[in-house]
């Protein structure tokens, strides 16, 4: 409120000056009072100011345009709204792009001997996970590595997202960055079976894996050649098993909560679809493929058994496999092979 006029007491007081702003205030003397504006109380003023122009500035539109004017103006502020929330499949396909940058980032940081050299030009395979809903307020600490060690069902002699503490390069061992878990594990050695693993694991709910397939780094086979339909779909059913063992033990366990899982497969142009490393697998042998990358996406509820996971692998699978000429691994191959992963033979 704004004085227009003196109030001038009988005494000859101006009890009211003309121009003066009255505001209810603390300032003044410390309890809810009108008085005259302060340069403190200046800043309240301007926020009240400024929420009845938006209130003013809904009724103008609404006195000056018609319906149809109104509906223009939707139309045209809906086409400027935000993009929607990533779907979980966005989510995942996005945390592959992260995980190979940081991919790179780590091995520059590390450096490469040329003796490793071989393992970073060999064909790999990727996976991103990611648990929805996200957590919140969840730190990399001990307690969630203790975890994560402590459910991994360790289907093999390598298994995926493993404990690095106890080995003995210390270069291999988890370090906290950027609010996750890292690992990149860089293994030559005589008599033992070469190794590339790189991993992020988040708590929020993303962990990301990058590692070789013994494709290129097998004595068994020449590099470059083939690609092992067994050992792709070994390595897709022990990611998912993992995924639903963390899921429980990191507690995603409410009803609606699901895991979604990207797959990437790379260096895949000029190779054969073909068995050769499992005696107790029956000989398959594919086509040629002509692209050099696979991108393939599943998710599933944090409840489902792992018995029931054979179809969840070959959808994971079916676009890679069907690059070499249009093959498709028989469902019940996939399925003996889901249940020897889960028996770890």
């Amino acid at each position: 409120m704004a004085a227009k006029a003196d109030l001038i007491a009988p005494d000859g007081r101006k009890l009211i000056r003309h121009g003066d702003v009255y505001f209810r205030t603390l300032i003044a003397n410390g309890t809810p009072s009108t008085a005259v504006a302060k340069p403190e109380d200046w800043p309240e003023i301007m926020r009240i100011c400024f929420n009845n122009h938006e209130t003013d500035l809904g009724a103008f539109l609404r006195r000056h345009l018609d319906t149809a004017d109104l509906s223009s103006l939707a139309s045209m502020l809906r086409g400027v709204a935000p993009p929607p929330n990533p779907t979980l499949k966005d989510r995942a396909k996005s945390l592959l792009k992260d995980g190979e940058n940081r991919f790179r980032l780590a091995s520059k940081e590390r450096g490469i001997k040329s003796n490793e050299r071989h393992l970073f030009d060999a064909e790999s395979w990727s996976v991103a996970l990611i648990f929805d809903p996200a957590k919140s307020n969840v730190f990399p600490d001990q307690l969630f590595l203790n975890r994560i060690a402590s459910s991994n069902p360790n289907y093999t002699g390598w298994p995926i997202w493993m404990d690095t503490r106890s080995i003995m390069d210390e270069r291999a061992h988890p370090k906290v960055k950027d609010g996750s878990w890292e690992v990149l594990i860089v293994s030559v050695q005589p008599g033992w079976s070469d190794h590339l693993d790189f991993f992020r694991l988040d708590p929020k709910g993303e962990f990301y894996l990058k590692r070789n397939l013994q494709d290129d780094v097998s004595d068994k086979v020449p590099t470059r050649r083939f690609l092992e339909p067994f050992i792709v779909i070994r390595r897709v059913t022990e990611a998912v098993a993992a995924g639903l063992a963390f899921a429980n033990a990191l507690g995603w366990k409410s009803p609606d909560a699901r895991i979604g899982f990207a797959f990437q497969w790379n260096k895949l142009a000029g190779r054969r679809l073909e068995s050769w490393a499992d005696p107790y697998c029956p000989f398959v042998g594919g086509g040629t493929a002509h692209d050099d990358e696979a991108v393939t996406f599943v998710d599933v509820t944090v409840d489902m058994a792992p018995s029931a996971l054979a179809p969840v692998v070959d959808r994971a699978t079916r676009g890679l496999f069907a690059l070499f000429d249009g093959y498709r691994v028989k469902t019940q191959l996939i399925g003996d092979t889901v249940r020897r992963v889960l028996e770890r033979r």
